[in-house]
């Protein structure tokens, strides 16, 4: 990597990148007659440096310009200083190019409060929405409960469930009442 140096006012600026001299000599620190070296060769001036000076003027040449009114501007993307549009790269099958976007426009106060109860109401739909599957589902496992009751008494009546029918019913019943729990929980105002 090469490794750069200039002299001014007899003082040795240095050492520098290939970049920061090339950006030196656009800023007009370093100018055709300034003294240079590469690394560990002899001084001469900016002038003789094959393709330094002329690398400045391309990279001056290559600054962004804003589309809309016609200032430099930084690198896109980014918001012109100096009209406030937003100014973003496209690369559309040849070189890139900075392209306008439209500003987004900012909401007034009433389509602020607008949206956000419209954002409330699509939240609520949806809690709604929960609550009937969560209901839906309570009252189906109700039902199975209700239909299996007489086939799992049966199942203790014959011994095959080692509980006795007086137990079985006190389980199927505390369970009823589970769900008429949180079906009332589920349904309840407020």
């Amino acid at each position: 990597m090469a490794t750069w140096y200039y002299r001014t006012s007899g003082k040795e600026i240095g050492p520098l990148k290939s970049s920061e001299i090339v950006a030196h000599v656009r800023q007009g620190k370093v100018t055709p007659d300034t003294l240079v070296r590469k690394n560990d060769s002899q001084w001469v001036s900016a002038r003789e440096v094959s393709g330094l000076l002329e690398a400045a003027d391309t990279a001056k040449r290559s600054e962004h310009v804003c589309p809309f009114c016609g200032e430099p501007i930084p690198r896109p993307p980014v918001r012109c200083p100096s009209c406030s549009r937003d100014v973003v790269v496209s690369l559309k099958g040849g070189p890139a190019t900075a392209v306008a976007t439209p500003k987004k426009a900012e909401l007034t106060p009433e389509e602020a409060q607008e949206r956000r109860q419209q954002q409330i109401a699509e939240l609520q739909r949806r809690a709604d929405r929960r609550d009937i599957w969560v209901y839906s589902t309570c009252l189906l496992l109700w039902l199975v409960l209700l239909v299996a009751s007489p086939f799992l008494l049966r199942l203790c009546d014959d011994g095959t469930i080692a509980l006795g029918r007086h137990a079985m019913t006190a389980i199927l019943g505390g369970i009823g009442i589970l769900f008429a729990i949180v079906a009332y929980w589920l349904t309840r105002p407020g």
